[in-house]
């Protein structure tokens, strides 16, 4: 194509030189592959290797019950969300799956926008000691005394975090400390509202940022979100458009049993996780207080 797009360039006669330059140039970019392109076989191959990988490598939550419903824990490379009213415990449940974690070994990183990592912290040593978290400091002296452990937590607290800020700290630690899953508490408190933008294209934002970053880390990342008095999540479309998995805890006042409703699932069927008649897990608030399942009891 060059030689002969040359060629007619060489002859002085020919005064169509731009049609001959743009010719060419359309020639070359229609010969070029952009590398996007890819077959179907390689394709199909490349699902079975993720297939495969997903199967091996799920993460468990510790809570049997979710568990189960998940194939045996989270996805890599998902973002699950779970909406909740405010003190129905979103706190607490991130807490008991962080202490699940460490207590399989399995590295992950802690965001915490609501509280400070001191207070999810007190949350596990209080599950450890039995006791409730706002009687942990008559127990420092046990605290001092408890065997020393190895941790796999990294905390992450920031008021003013942005949706950058937590997708370079969970890239940076998945490189640094190879951690298995990321818990941030909770989507409405992540800053960064840029200048004109809708709170809802914020949000949205946020969240198809974040599911970017489990798919980049290849790792679950699980968020809590706030409900509002509707019993919907706030600005739930964005919610909804962005998570693999959305789910709602429900846990009536007063009461310590809990069970969840699936609302949109692109990686399970939509089932839900017990019901108001048949609560799959209890707040234990002897203890943490922290989430089990109901059947322990």
């Amino acid at each position: 194509m060059t030689r002969e797009a040359l060629k007619r360039l060489e002859d002085k006669s020919n005064s169509q030189w731009r049609d001959v330059t743009k010719r060419l140039s359309d020639d070359i970019v229609s010969e070029t592959p952009t590398g996007r392109s890819m077959s179907a076989h390689e394709v199909q191959k490349q699902l079975l290797r993720r297939l495969d990988r997903q199967a091996s490598t799920r993460i468990p939550t510790g809570l049997k019950a979710l568990d189960a419903r998940l194939g045996g824990g989270l996805h890599p490379g998902t973002l699950t969300m779970l909406g909740a009213f405010g003190k129905t415990g979103k706190t607490a449940l991130c807490a008991t799956i962080s202490y699940n974690m460490e207590a399989a070994n399995t590295p992950h990183l802690m965001a915490c926008l609501e509280r400070g990592g001191t207070e999810v912290e007190e949350l596990k040593t209080a599950r450890r000691l039995g006791c409730r978290g706002f009687d942990l400091g008559k127990h420092k002296d046990k605290i001092a005394a408890l065997a020393p452990m190895k941790r796999h937590c990294h905390y992450v607290h920031d008021t003013a975090m942005t949706v950058e800020d937590l997708r370079h700290e969970i890239l940076y630690h998945r490189r640094r400390f190879g951690i298995a899953a990321a818990l941030i508490d909770f989507w409405q408190l992540i800053q960064g509202r840029e200048k004109g933008e809708t709170i809802d294209a914020h949000l949205t934002r946020v969240a198809q940022r974040l599911q970017a970053t489990s798919v980049d880390a290849d790792i679950p990342i699980f968020m809590t979100s706030q409900l509002n008095d509707n019993g919907r999540s706030r600005d739930s479309s964005a919610a909804l458009t962005a998570s693999n998995l959305f789910l709602i805890l429900y846990r009536d006042k007063d009461a310590c049993e809990a069970w969840m409703e699936t609302i949109v699932s692109n990686i399970t069927d939509e089932v839900d996780i017990g019901s108001i008649g048949a609560p799959q897990f209890v707040l234990d608030r002897e203890a943490g207080p922290h989430f089990r399942d109901i059947t322990t009891l």
